[in-house]
């Protein structure tokens, strides 16, 4: 058998690349499940623990696969980590809220105090005071008897300066008591609007803190949600590869089968050329040919259930299961493939993509940014400017965006069409080899055929069902690129 019999399946069943994105979508309880850990010091600790399986089906590799992905655990603690810092900014936002509501409280009631208070400053001159209580007593000691008025006895004339004295004392007391009552009041409403303005001060504080919590509250709920939703595309992203995958290595051992029934064809057909050697009917130089097709062929087989089993180690080692014994692949049942139509319009596709949300995420950044400028310190026209740059680069990126994603829409449908064809053509050259085969048993039970030649056609039915399956499961895949694009995945080339 030719070399040119082996098929590359890596070839043949070639994915598409796929672009990660976020999708805008409400953070769930997260459907993945964490692996059993070990009971032992933490450095010890193991995310994922292998399982050991016999049997592998694909929905069983899928599942294996997803939940032993470290990037999807690592999303999973990122999330977390976010979401517990959206509940301490949120514990921080209540009490400055709080606080800031109590300080606008203090400050209406002292501002009432001041409105309900005289406005006026302290109207006694204390030092006046004391200076003219101290002329009147000094002028009162000066006085001679002989210079009082004539209806007062001299007699009395001591007791009359004491009275008066008296009465100088009793006026500057009282006027002493007024001005420490105005004093007092004059303090308190300085003391008062110290306080105002300590408040005032407080209060801007605060409502710079409260609108510094909302934004980091802004931003950390747009980061977990971008977190998020890059977990549930990862997730779906993740299965075409494992589909893949499990699709070549099916396909393989296929391919084995096929190869090892061609050679006991081939072999068969050795002995038989053998006896005809001998007697003299075939060449040495086609016999040799013939031995040398077999060992060319068992050593195809030998590499290539090499590469099957390397191949299968790097599997297990890729989903999480152990490969310390040979486990054997379930084939799926994929019954009859129909050919899948364009359900939602490529606006509605593009719209609820993963890239577009992602993108149109990017742009509400940007004039968020260009919004809060306002309120920035030390503002420049050049920082200014720079916002705006960024706000039409990211438009510019989502117009880019939209037209890639169109291309890629309507490049996975046609490659739907094409390979629908081809799987139809496929189908029809097995149902011919079918055809084919069945004729050539009558005519070989009839003896009308050589044992060879009815060898020949049964291997020809062997290769039509192995392209069938070949032409199937590359449709399969394209189907499952269809559903991706369904939930907001676009496979990108």
């Amino acid at each position: 058998m030719k070399k040119s019999l082996t098929i590359g399946i890596a070839a043949a069943l070639a994915a598409s690349s796929i672009t990660p994105a976020v999708v805008a979508a409400a953070p769930n309880s997260p459907d993945h499940v964490f692996a059993k850990t070990k009971n032992k010091k933490e450095e010890e600790k193991s995310f994922v623990e292998k399982v050991k399986v016999q049997e592998l089906t694909l929905e069983e590799a899928i599942r294996y696969g997803l939940n032993s992905n470290y990037s999807l655990i690592e999303l999973e603690y990122t999330i977390e980590n976010l979401k517990l810092q959206e509940d301490m900014y949120e514990d921080l936002l209540d009490v400055a809220e709080s606080s800031y509501e109590s300080t606008q409280r203090k400050i209406e009631e002292l501002n009432k105090y001041l409105e309900s208070t005289s406005k006026d400053t302290v109207t006694v001159d204390l030092a006046k005071e004391v200076t003219n209580l101290k002329r009147s007593l000094e002028e009162l000691l000066d006085i001679n008897p002989e210079d009082l008025e004539p209806d007062i006895d001299p007699s009395d004339s001591d007791n009359v300066i004491v009275k008066t004295q008296i009465r100088y004392l009793i006026n500057f007391l009282e006027n002493a008591m007024k001005y420490v009552d105005e004093y007092e009041k004059y303090q308190q409403r300085e003391l008062v609007k110290e306080q105002l303005n300590v408040l005032k001060s407080n209060l801007s504080n605060l409502y710079f803190q409260v609108n510094q919590y909302k934004n980091m509250l802004d931003t950390l709920d747009i980061q977990r949600t971008q977190m998020f939703n890059n977990r549930v595309q990862m997730r779906e992203q993740l299965k075409l590869p494992i589909i893949l995958d499990f699709i070549s290595l099916l396909l393989t051992e296929e391919q084995i089968d096929f190869m090892k029934y061609t050679l006991e064809v081939q072999q068969s057909q050795l002995n038989g050329m053998k006896t005809r050697y001998e007697l003299g009917l075939v060449s040495r130089k086609d016999y040799e040919k013939t031995e040398r097709d077999i060992s060319d062929l068992e050593t195809q087989i030998a590499e290539l259930e090499k590469q099957l089993k390397h191949d299968k180690a790097v599997f297990a080692t890729t989903i999480g299961i152990t490969y310390d014994e040979d486990f054997k692949l379930i084939r799926p049942d994929l019954g009859e493939l129909a050919l899948i139509k364009q359900e939602k319009s490529t606006e509605e596709l593009i719209k609820n993509s993963f890239d577009m949300v992602n993108a149109r995420t990017n742009l509400r950044i940007k004039e968020k940014a260009l919004d809060d400028f306002d309120d920035e310190e030390n503002r420049t026209r050049e920082r200014e400017k720079m916002l705006e740059n960024d706000v039409e680069v990211a438009k510019l990126q989502i117009e880019a965006l939209q037209v890639e994603l169109e291309k890629a829409i309507k490049n996975t449908f046609h490659q739907v069409q094409k390979q629908y064809e081809a799987l139809n053509e496929a189908k029809k050259d097995l149902e011919q080899a079918k055809t084919d085969y069945a004729d050539t048993q009558l005519y070989y039970n009839l003896g009308l055929l050589s044992k060879q030649e009815f060898d020949a056609a049964n291997t020809s039915i062997k290769q039509a069902e192995f392209n069938y399956n070949n032409a199937k499961y590359q449709y399969y895949l394209l189907t499952k690129q269809v559903e991706l694009m369904n939930k907001g995945v676009i496979v990108r080339n």
